[in-house]
């Protein structure tokens, strides 16, 4: 791997991600979408953090530091949390991943959430 591969951004399926959430170590969910978002339809993944991309600066060092945690971001398709995944990355956090297509996708699956 060169140092431009670790760059990436890193995907993880629906499917995927729902499966590593019941397991033993789970993955910590992100969701940087708006308050009026999370009132929304899709609902939000059950113990999802709910960290507006707005409010970013205030709890963006705190996540980056977070290097032992296993972070999936979410928002509403997957345009928001990609450019969350990449600072991370390019931050120096060593596993990020982007929920592919977000939570458009994972509610209209049938995916669990829960209303905010």
């Amino acid at each position: 791997m060169t140092a431009g591969d670790s760059l990436e951004i890193r995907w993880i399926e629906a499917a995927t991600l729902l499966e590593e959430l019941s397991s033993d170590s789970p993955p910590c969910v992100i969701d940087v979408r708006e308050p009026a978002e999370w009132a929304s339809g899709t609902g939000v993944i059950e113990g999802a953090e709910l960290l507006p991309l707005t409010q970013g600066v205030t709890w963006f060092e705190q996540l980056k530091t977070r290097v032992s945690d296993r972070l999936v971001i979410t928002c509403r398709t997957d345009q928001r949390s990609s450019m969350v995944a990449r600072a991370l990355t390019e931050n120096g956090h060593p596993d990020v991943r982007v929920l592919s297509k977000g939570m458009k996708h994972w509610s209209k699956v049938g995916h669990p959430v829960v209303k905010q």
